[in-house]
């Protein structure tokens, strides 16, 4: 009987270590910034409360939230803390801040912007990930997301070893040259097929058929 209240105690006990309030970090979460206001946009379940470094921010019914902070020079440590009941999530965002690097002088080794005439058209090869913009910070370039082998992108310029892609009218993003060779496919603009909802328990999930790959 003992050994298995003790089992008892140890199952409820992590149980409660791993319940855990969801939360999911949407902006802000960037490495490297240039400006002292910052914009940090997270989304948790709706009806938690959340803070960001110790000051309480509205939850929305759909549970996103968000606040500016204030970022001195150098590192800043940014702590998220959001609650549901008895259960509670903290994250720590570490954020450097500092001057916008100066614009460099114009040489003729400088990798210049080349717009393409006619869009040029690429697979995406294993690692293939998408990037903000065309620079880069001190871990590299900020990375929007990471695509799958084989989806075909439309590149409207080049700079440098980056491609930059169309994702949408106005949504660009930049993917390293190594991780794309050219295709004879193209990509247009394409419709959904059907959708579907199921629930697993805990979450609901919504599957989106698409006719083919996309970025």
């Amino acid at each position: 009987m003992k050994h298995f209240a003790l089992f008892l105690a140890l199952t409820i006990g992590l149980f409660l270590a791993s319940a855990k309030t969801p939360l999911k970090i949407h902006r802000g979460d960037r490495d490297t910034v240039y400006k002292s206001q910052h914009t940090i946009v997270g989304v948790t379940t709706p009806g938690s409360t959340a803070k960001i470094n110790g000051k309480s921010v509205h939850v929305y019914k759909t549970g996103t939230f968000g606040d500016e902070v204030s970022l001195n020079k150098g590192d800043n440590k940014i702590d998220i803390v959001v609650k549901n009941g008895k259960t509670t999530t903290k994250q720590t965002l570490n954020i450097f801040f500092k001057d916008a690097p100066s614009s460099p002088r114009k040489t003729s080794n400088a990798p210049h912007s080349i717009i393409f005439e006619t869009p040029q058209h690429f697979t995406t090869l294993d690692g293939a990930y998408m990037q903000y913009g065309d620079g880069g910070d001190r871990l590299g370039g900020s990375k929007m997301g990471f695509l799958d082998k084989g989806i075909t992108v439309k590149a409207v310029a080049q700079k440098g070893d980056l491609y930059k892609i169309q994702l949408s009218q106005n949504r660009f993003a930049y993917i390293n040259k190594e991780y794309l060779k050219e295709t004879a496919d193209t990509t247009e603009q394409i419709n959904t097929d059907s959708w579907s909802i199921s629930n697993t328990g805990n979450t609901d999930c919504i599957s989106i058929s698409l006719p083919k790959r996309i970025p």
